[in-house]
């Protein structure tokens, strides 16, 4: 897909208010469909837009939070095996870890190609 300069400023912008909305509704009660949406576009707009950006970019897990964050989920995940309910702590492993770890990693790899590209919020 072909994008011109206008539709990538766009689309920058778009995942950098998403992020924003997402990180907003986290800290307010009862908003879990809203988040659930913000993140779903997030993702969706990544993957659509950013095929390309992997090839072309710099991103490794080589960052300093790449460490902590492989041990916390490790450990997380060895503490489900003794959970007293298994299906609602593997339901929130995704939720509450996996979904803000994926969200992490996405905004580094979108903040590096920014930078790379010199494009601005």
């Amino acid at each position: 897909m072909v994008l011109n300069e206008k539709s990538v400023f766009f689309l920058n912008k778009s995942l950098f208010y998403l992020v924003l909305l997402f990180i907003f509704t986290t800290t307010l009660p009862h908003t879990t469909a809203v988040q659930s949406i913000v993140i779903c576009l997030f993702y969706l707009i990544f993957i659509l837009y950013g095929k390309d950006r992997f090839k072309t970019s710099e991103f490794s897990f080589k960052t300093p939070l790449s460490f902590p964050i492989l041990l916390f989920g490790v450990w997380a995940f060895i503490g489900l095996a003794f959970a007293v309910n298994k299906p609602d702590s593997l339901d929130y492993f995704e939720a509450r870890f996996l979904r803000y770890v994926l969200l992490y990693f996405f905004s580094e790899l979108n903040i590096l190609t920014m930078i790379k590209y010199n494009s601005t919020y």
